[in-house]
């Protein structure tokens, strides 16, 4: 009986953990080789969106499962209000592969600076930079 009881409570817990989504998965912090060095391939990368944006800071984030997030910090140099949208940042990836980020659409005012979370998507690579043609 008590090994009975002992492998059903094994199983619910392997049960348990198999069945947790990825929302509730930890975000590591990863490190941006190439924050302020040029990449090889980045004259490949998917075209961005003529912007007024300066990307003040980032950080790299993922989850084991894949999926690449970037808390940005980024400033509207402009003298009016500017619109971010996907189109004005990409995600460049270990294999030279870019990405537009998630939908997002955030106005900021003139010299507004923005702090956020923003996903890439789920992708094996890791992100090594985030740029927004500046």
């Amino acid at each position: 009986m008590k090994k009975t009881i002992t492998a059903l409570i094994f199983f619910l817990v392997a049960y348990q953990a198999n069945a947790m989504d990825a929302s509730t998965e930890v975000l590591q912090i990863e490190n941006a080789a190439f924050k302020d060095k040029p990449v090889f391939c980045e004259e490949d990368i998917l075209d961005i969106k003529r912007n007024d944006f300066r990307l003040i800071n980032y950080e790299l984030m993922s989850s084991e499962s894949g999926e690449r997030f970037a808390l940005i910090s980024i400033k509207n140099t402009a003298s009016g209000q500017r619109i971010l949208r996907k189109e004005n940042l990409v995600a460049i990836f270990a294999d030279c592969t870019s990405v537009y980020p998630q939908e997002i659409e955030q106005t900021l005012a003139a010299d507004e600076t923005l702090t956020k979370t923003i996903y890439f998507g789920k992708n094996k690579f890791p992100i090594i930079k985030i740029t927004t043609g500046n």
